[in-house]
């Protein structure tokens, strides 16, 4: 038969179709957000014949590589000239075949996984031999009712510590997922940054990926997070590897050390030597606080203070504001310090000189 180009549309309903001569296919575009299968059959067969017995084919493709991800096909159906409107009761019992895991759901009256599809439809004749009538494909987006929300920490708050716990609540309804995981990203926002835009560009300072659970402790094998930056972070959910949705974008800050109420005399700070200096010693340590000296030649810089354990492992890494000259800093000693162990301390300045001193506590 001929082919032919038709443009039709009505009142909610919308189909650019390849039609052959005797039968159109005019589709329903569902409506984006949470579907079931069963919204997948609403559409109309505008035929111009006197009478033919016909069943209609699906194929879902998903939009990021058109592979098929699920087949089905309606009962036989008898179309007499004119429009007949098709819905699930008519259409139905539907042969459903399942090409991915995605589709835990295998109920037909069951929800389609969330994710971005390609719906291709064909009309085929049942009466003598199968024949194509007619084909038309539309895009079908099936969104959650929610995004991902963030939970902890809080929008713009300040957080009491540098090894942060984040939390946030799922997208729902949860059933149209088979295995629901998630992208955590935090990063740094830089000065006259918004954090969205800190998000989109800027080199994370901590992610995961395929994480399952909803809430997550920043490790304590990570630097720490500095009292001094503005940090922003935002979940990514998803469906196997599928993209689902996204959260806002939430910032926070660290809280401030509180200042030290001992007061450290001048001749209790350990100056740090480079390597190829005399070395000053091993301190005692005896009111919890490790106080160090250390000169300065560049200009003013954030750098990194190490603490080593006898055996040479880094234990923890402490960012610091160091001004040109004498630089007097204080840290307090915690449970990551054992007493009577020798531990090291050490700045590598930015010549790559190796700027250190050695202490216990008692």
């Amino acid at each position: 038969m001929r082919k032919k180009f038709l443009l039709l549309i009505t009142p909610g309903l919308f189909c650019c179709c390849l039609a052959f001569s005797q039968l159109n296919l005019v589709l329903q575009v569902p409506p984006l957000g949470v579907m079931q299968k069963a919204q997948l059959w609403n559409m109309a067969l505008v035929y111009t014949g006197n009478g033919a017995s016909v069943a209609v084919q699906l194929t879902l493709l998903s939009a990021r590589d058109n592979q098929p991800v699920m087949t089905a096909t309606t009962r036989s159906i008898f179309v007499t000239k004119g429009t007949t409107v098709l819905t699930p009761k008519e259409v139905s019992p539907v042969q459903y075949d399942y090409l991915s895991p995605t589709f835990s759901d295998r109920d037909p009256n069951g929800f389609l996984p969330a994710g971005n599809y390609k719906a291709c439809y064909s009309v085929v004749s049942t009466g003598h031999g199968l024949s194509m009538l007619a084909e038309e494909c539309i895009p079908i987006e099936v969104q959650p009712l929610s995004p991902p929300q963030l939970v902890t920490p809080g929008d713009k708050d300040t957080v009491p510590t540098a090894y942060p716990q984040f939390s946030w609540i799922p997208p729902v309804p949860l059933n149209l997922f088979s295995s629901l995981n998630y992208d955590l990203v935090l990063v740094e926002v830089l000065p006259s940054q918004a954090p969205q835009e800190a998000i989109q560009q800027n080199i994370p300072v901590y992610s995961i990926g395929h994480y399952k659970d909803v809430v997550h402790l920043y490790p304590a094998s990570n630097h720490p997070l500095d009292t001094g930056r503005l940090y922003a972070w935002r979940i990514v959910a998803k469906n196997e590897s599928e993209f689902i949705d996204e959260s806002d974008v939430w910032t926070f800050r660290l809280a401030s050390a509180k200042r030290d109420t001992v007061k450290i005399p001048y001749d209790a700070y350990i100056p740090l030597r480079k390597s190829n200096e005399p070395a000053t010693g091993i301190r005692s340590i005896t009111n919890g606080i490790l106080a160090i000296k250390y000169y300065s030649y560049n200009r003013d810089h954030d750098t990194t203070v190490n603490f080593y354990d006898q055996g040479g492992h880094l234990i923890r890494t402490v960012t610091r504001r160091i001004r040109y000259g004498e630089n007097y800093l204080s840290f307090p000693i915690d449970g990551l310090f054992e007493k009577a162990k020798l531990y090291r301390v050490e700045i590598i300045d930015e010549r790559s000189y190796r700027n250190t001193a050695s202490f216990t506590i008692q």
